[in-house]
């Protein structure tokens, strides 16, 4: 046994365990608290409990037509991502010169959170 780490106690291993669950937990409650404390509409902070209530006050069939929507947009995103990025990547390994003009381009965009993008095109509709 190393004698710079003492064994824990049961509960403090515990905690540690189950640190993220008690968290989340804790979170849901404040949140949930504050919504009826006070008093805030739902347009502006849904409480947990109003979203578990929309959630199921939506019928099976609209949820599936979401779904299939919402799966094919994925579809055709990734089909595309790969039909661009594989041969991209063969052509900047291949050549230096577009690896030196594209990789910073590419770090950048990678680099940018999508929540500083998606206004963008939801702004445009």
């Amino acid at each position: 046994m190393n004698p710079k780490h003492k064994p824990k106690s049961w509960l403090k291993q515990q905690c540690y365990r189950f640190a993220s669950v008690i968290f989340f937990i804790c979170f849901i409650a404040i949140w949930e608290l504050i919504c009826q404390l006070a008093e805030v509409p739902n347009y502006i902070l849904p409480s947990p409990s109003s979203i578990v209530s929309a959630f199921f006050n939506v019928e099976f069939s609209r949820w599936m037509t979401h779904l299939g929507a919402t799966l094919r947009v994925a579809l055709i995103g990734f089909a595309l991502s790969i039909l661009i990025a594989i041969p991209l990547a063969i052509c900047m390994v291949r050549s230096e010169l577009l690896s030196r003009t594209l990789y910073p381009v590419l770090v950048v965009i990678q680099s940018t959170p999508v929540g500083a993008v998606d206004h963008c095109y939801i702004g445009n509709r």
